[in-house]
């Protein structure tokens, strides 16, 4: 079963009463319609039933998260956490107050840390005491001087280090920290700049949000050896949309789902061939956020409607595929001398 729930969103989360959808304004849309977000909840998905648990003073939401404790909220320049889904408080602001807080990560023994979003430079927080106080740790800037921001922010438990993606026009792409942020260390220098991290036992698995080519970076910790995946869109040229990955993940039954800057969603078995789940045709990027999966249901926000997602009725086989794996020859030279340039540039500072 893949049904869509029409109801304006932001972000969604599982929970065991059901489904949470923050109905806000998305953080990259050019206009704000939506003037008091509220979160509302769908008890076992029934839009005509749905409860709505807070109301809020604000207008752009990306993140929604749950952690061991607490659920928590990104509004505006605000980061806000509750224990009952009813009752808010503000627990951290960004410095510039046109960014955001945009992901979130949890370690094995609790620690939190939130990653901004932004203008210039933006920074990583880390909270100790179940987010109720924050410290920066680090900002954009201390890893790659050319760096705009962080993309994304998440945790692995395999090899119990963080791991960032960083943007836009800089060289270093991901770091990783071993010691919870005290210090960074860049592990890949490319001209494809990732957003979306997915953590495996064996690797990790990058989603491209670059304007040179769309597609996956794998990465092998152990054996230091990356691999790059290259999309291409074989449907017709006026739905191809915004293909950069904006959430990626692998779900329990081992069928990888991501969601695109343009409003798509699409399924793989394999990371090489995909198949449309949701056609998005949006010219500019949006975030569009891929819940956690519980009771083998996954949710995707949308912006006009959340997709619900069965577990059981996603299609394995992909002979059919409407994205592909593809050489990208043009892509690759034009990296190249993407990482030439950056590299003579850095070599002058």
């Amino acid at each position: 079963m893949l049904k869509s729930i029409s109801i304006p969103n932001s972000s969604t989360c599982i929970t065991e009463r059901g489904v949470l959808i923050m109905s806000a304004n998305n953080y990259f849309s050019t206009s704000w319609p939506i003037n008091n977000p509220s979160l509302v909840l769908l008890p076992d998905w029934r839009i005509e039933e749905r409860v709505k648990l807070a109301e809020f003073r604000g207008k752009r939401n990306v993140l929604l998260q749950m952690t061991t404790g607490a659920t928590f909220l990104g509004l505006d320049n605000v980061l806000m956490k509750s224990e009952d889904l009813n009752t808010w408080k503000n627990v951290l602001e960004t410095e510039n107050h046109e960014n955001i807080f945009w992901h979130m990560a949890e370690t094995s023994d609790g620690t939190l840390f939130v990653q901004e979003y932004g203008n210039s430079s933006t920074a990583i927080y880390r909270s100790t005491d179940g987010g109720e106080t924050w410290k920066k740790i680090v900002n954009s800037k201390e890893i790659d001087k050319t760096a705009r921001h962080f993309h994304s922010i998440l945790y692995d438990q395999y090899r119990d280090l963080l791991i960032v993606t960083l943007g836009d026009g800089n060289l270093v792409k991901i770091a990783i920290s071993d010691n919870y942020g005290e210090k960074w260390r860049p592990v890949y220098t490319s001209a494809y700049q990732c957003l979306p991290i997915a953590v495996l036992k064996d690797h990790i698995v990058f989603g491209m949000d670059s304007g040179i080519s769309c597609g996956v970076i794998i990465w092998n910790p152990s054996e230091n050896k990356w691999q790059s995946i290259h999309l291409k869109y074989v449907g017709k040229p006026s739905m191809i949309g915004n293909m950069q990955s904006s959430d990626l993940k692998l779900l329990s039954n081992g069928i990888w789902i991501m969601s695109t800057g343009g409003g798509s969603l699409l399924s793989s078995g394999d990371l090489r061939n995909w198949r449309m789940l949701h056609l998005g045709e949006k010219e500019r990027f949006e975030s569009h956020m891929i819940s956690n999966e519980k009771n083998g249901i996954a949710t995707a926000a949308m912006g006009d409607v959340v997709m619900i997602i069965d577990l059981k009725a996603l299609n394995t086989t992909y002979q059919h595929a409407d994205v592909k794996q593809c050489h990208a020859l043009f892509p690759r030279m034009k990296g190249l001398g993407y990482v030439v340039k950056r590299r003579i540039q850095y070599s002058l500072r």
